[in-house]
């Protein structure tokens, strides 16, 4: 699975979270803030039948070790 390390970035959204006028207001301590105190490591790569394609490619070959990620179609397209 490929997680984003969501705890790395806590404490900043919760900072975020305190400068944001909220409408209404009960959105920022109310269900919003306390998914923020309560964030975990996210799982962007679950096994789902409706999952959304991961732009990596992960060589299987031995020989060739080799892990791309890449952020832009022209950035596949050069590669392959």
């Amino acid at each position: 699975s490929w997680f984003v390390r969501v705890t790395d970035f806590k404490d900043r959204m919760l900072a975020n979270n305190e400068q944001i006028d909220w409408v209404p207001e009960n959105v920022k301590h109310g269900q919003f803030g306390k998914w923020l105190e309560g964030a975990r490591d996210w799982s962007i790569s679950r096994n789902r039948y409706w999952g959304s394609p991961i732009p990596i490619w992960k060589s299987d070959d031995p020989a060739h070790p080799r892990e791309d990620v890449y952020g832009s179609l022209a950035e596949l397209e050069r590669d392959f």
